[in-house]
């Protein structure tokens, strides 16, 4: 696996290696049965990305091993919109030029990528668990049929970024 799926930088420029090293479960978090997992190791977390793709949307559980606390930087590869909800834990998360925002366990992001750069701040010895939601087109489309004067603004605003 590459950046491709998304790209990330920490405040202390450090490497990070994807691979597909089997995730050995913990007593928490969720999992997703019959998914695909590629990790993304570096000297100070584990991330371990369980990935469920359906032709109308992808849903993606995230679980981050953080050793050592970090300000991160990442961009998705793909445009699509997001909805991201914090499953267990706190980070503070900057999205595009808003203001730093605690975002709480049970919180959630709506957002367009990847045209939005989100910033998070991962603390020393803690365990995070996210879930994403990438909307694809097709959905999108047909939400357009039952929610015109919602989608309409938005899949506009979509294709002029």
């Amino acid at each position: 696996m590459d950046s491709d799926f998304f790209d990330i930088k920490s405040s202390k420029a450090d490497l990070h290696s994807w691979n597909n090293i089997p995730y050995s479960k913990r007593a928490n978090g969720i999992y997703l049965p019959n998914s695909k997992v590629i990790s993304l190791h570096s000297g100070w977390s584990d991330m371990h990305f369980h990935m469920f793709n359906r032709p109308k949307y992808g849903m993606f559980l995230n679980f981050y091993d953080v050793k050592d606390a970090r300000e991160t930087r990442v961009q998705s590869g793909d445009p699509t919109l997001e909805f991201n909800m914090m499953i267990s834990n706190q980070v503070y998360n900057q999205l595009g030029s808003l203001q730093p925002t605690k975002i709480q366990q049970g919180f959630f992001n709506i957002t367009y990528l990847p045209f939005v750069d989100s910033i998070v701040k991962f603390e020393k010895d803690q365990f995070y668990c996210t879930m994403d939601v990438h909307i694809k087109d097709v959905l999108l489309n047909e939400l357009l049929l039952d929610f015109p004067t919602v989608m309409e603004p938005l899949l506009t605003a979509m294709i002029h970024k």
